[in-house]
């Protein structure tokens, strides 16, 4: 829905792997010959090891695409991401105490542009490591 209502939405996925990545872009575009429903997707994890098929797998989406590792020892908000520079932030996320939910969900926010929205999905894959 929030591709229909800005066909350039800039998106921000932390987490969840490949099989994630595909889930959205088959929500946002049919396939990378097609128009797609935003302008910029980047694909953020801590565990490098989820990106080594990543650029292959993903390669036909071009500049459209990109991944980034994330620095385990950083919070989100101390990490090589823009500010208030996305649309749509989904992140698969667990977390073990509340404090550093609270604490996420705050660097989320920051890295939205005004009126962005978040998702957030408990998962297996922590990304709120401090």
């Amino acid at each position: 829905m929030a591709a229909h209502k800005n066909p350039n939405l800039s998106i921000l996925q932390l987490g969840g792997g490949p099989s994630m990545t595909s889930s959205i872009l088959s929500a946002v575009a049919k396939n990378p010959l097609e128009t797609p429903w935003f302008s910029n997707f980047v694909v953020a994890d801590i565990n490098a090891s989820v990106f080594h098929q990543f650029d292959k797998t993903f390669q036909a989406w071009g500049p459209l695409l990109t991944s980034t590792v994330l620095e385990g020892n950083l919070t989100l908000r101390e990490q090589k991401l823009d500010p208030a520079s996305f649309d749509l932030v989904i992140a698969a996320a667990s977390f073990n105490q509340q404090n550093l939910k609270t604490e996420f969900l705050k660097d989320v926010q920051n890295r939205l542009h005004d009126g962005g929205l978040a998702l957030i999905l408990e998962s297996e894959t922590d990304v709120s490591r401090k």
